[in-house]
């Protein structure tokens, strides 16, 4: 083991202080006969302290299952016996000293820490400082080629590389997906996954287990294991079938690593979805979901109309509506209004509204006389509940917004880069809205008649660039 780069940890500026210690220990012992001190007290303190604290292999046999894990041990325990020893010493070197010598002696200390905590030879890189793990060098230099490639990090603060931000003052932490040929095991010697993890903390790390037998035929898809537009980075085994396969996806290469090659997500995808347009049911404060199919008002029709005029110069490479006919007709109109060749509809099931169970078909008035204690949360559940089973037979809101992530993820896959599609659906899909940008669209957020909320996806994730805006609103923000 390199025991030198084992005690650098995070290349923190008092790196220094191991020299330090080596200069104290050498002068406590040249003065052991002068100083009113018990020195070998004090070495075997010092030993102790080698013993536990700086020699790899003893801490992970005694201190591992103790502490919170097995190299917790050079955090700051081992500052307790060197700090001391230091100052000990530093105090009877002085003492010692005339006036003047005693400040140029603490002139030459105050130096000594700056050039040892500044200088390369004992803060090194973050990969040797942090490397104590041991980390391949291949693992490393994929971490290296995704972090510079994304802009991870923003310079560094006393040693240690800051995370960057984005323009909304997020972490840039892009989602890398790592292909294992087995189930990820540390002891089996697979050390991508974890090497990555542990040299690299920004990237959000998940990983797919394809055994090779799998991916080394042409037959090969990997649509069958995993949805690659989840991700901005994939990390997989050089394979002429695989890498076609990620290819197909829209992703590019970036960099070939020994046995791995990186691939990056550069398909870019605009969505523009529209909500119906006024039905009667809508006019009359009537529930209606996916089980009532009910037409468009007048005003209905010439809202849609409008939104087709505020999308007018937008090129369509797809159009998708959910089955049923409101969402049809709408989108008739607004393609009615377009001037460009717009492609042949797409009908789409998972696009439909939720079904609202016992509520289908009654008036506002009724619901509330039969049920008085109605609410959202109580019959449709909450988004995140997966389990939640309503007790009037409606669709929960977990169900629905798994429904619209796959008809997303569906599109994006079958859309080439750079493409825009129109989408007509329901109300509904505000809870897939408020599941994705939860600091863009509250939980009180809703969905009005021909209102227009465009999404982009952006090489691995969703962005919104215009939520519920009119038909008139839009086409000032465009102009």
């Amino acid at each position: 083991m390199d025991l030198w780069i084992d005690i650098q940890i995070h290349k923190w500026i008092y790196a220094g202080w191991a020299v330090l210690y080596v200069i104290s220990l050498f002068l406590l012992f040249k003065n052991r006969n002068n100083w009113d001190i018990k020195i070998k007290k004090v070495i075997t303190l010092i030993g102790l302290s080698i013993l536990l604290f700086f020699c790899p292999l003893t801490v992970k046999i005694i201190l591992g299952n103790i502490l919170p894990g097995p190299w917790e041990y050079e955090r700051l325990s081992w500052l307790f016996f060197v700090a001391p020893v230091i100052s000990y010493t530093f105090v009877k070197v002085r003492d010692g000293l005339r006036r003047r010598q005693r400040i140029k002696g603490i002139v030459a200390f105050v130096v000594l820490c700056f050039i040892l905590g500044a200088s390369p030879l004992f803060t090194r890189a973050y990969k040797e400082a942090e490397n104590i793990n041991k980390v391949p060098n291949y693992a490393i230099e994929i971490s290296d080629a995704i972090a510079e490639d994304c802009g991870c990090y923003d310079g560094e603060l006393y040693g240690v590389r800051q995370v960057a931000k984005d323009n909304k003052g997020k972490s840039i932490k892009p989602k890398v997906l790592i292909q294992l040929d087995e189930k990820y095991n540390r002891d089996t010697g697979d050390e991508l996954k974890y090497g990555i993890r542990q040299y690299t903390s920004p990237l959000i790390l998940s990983d797919i287990v394809i055994p090779k037998i799998e991916y080394d035929s042409s037959f090969f898809k990997i649509s069958k294991y995993i949805n690659l537009n989840n991700y901005e980075y994939f990390v997989c085994t050089n394979n002429p079938y695989l890498r076609k396969q990620v290819e197909n996806y829209g992703f590019e290469l970036l960099k070939e690593i020994g046995d791995y090659v990186i691939y990056k997500n550069t398909k870019e995808i605009t969505l523009y979805f529209v909500r119906h347009g006024e039905t009667s049911a809508n006019a009359n404060g009537i529930y209606s979901g996916s089980m009532t199919d009910t037409k468009l008002t007048d005003k209905g029709i010439t809202d849609a109309k409008k939104a087709g005029n505020a999308l007018q110069d937008i090129k369509f490479d797809k159009v998708y509506v959910s089955e049923l006919s409101r969402s049809n007709d709408t989108a008739k109109y607004i393609i009615g209004e377009n001037n460009n060749k717009i492609p042949a509809v797409s009908i789409m099931k998972l696009l439909n509204d939720a079904n609202l169970g016992a509520l289908e078909g009654l008036s506002r008035e009724e619901v509330a006389e039969r049920y008085p204690d109605f609410n959202e949360e109580k019959f449709f559940g909450v988004i995140s509940d997966s389990k939640f089973v309503s007790p009037i037979g409606a669709t929960s809101k977990y169900k629905v917004t798994q429904n619209y992530k796959t008809a997303l993820d569906k599109m994006v896959t079958e859309m080439s880069n750079n493409s825009k599609a129109l989408i007509v659906g329901h109300s509904s899909f505000v809870w897939f809205l408020q599941a994705v940008f939860p600091n863009e669209v509250s939980e009180e957020a809703v969905l009005d008649n021909a209102s227009i909320t465009v999404i982009k996806y952006n090489k691995g994730k969703y962005e919104i660039e215009a939520y519920n805006t009119d038909a008139s609103q839009f086409k000032e923000i465009e102009q």
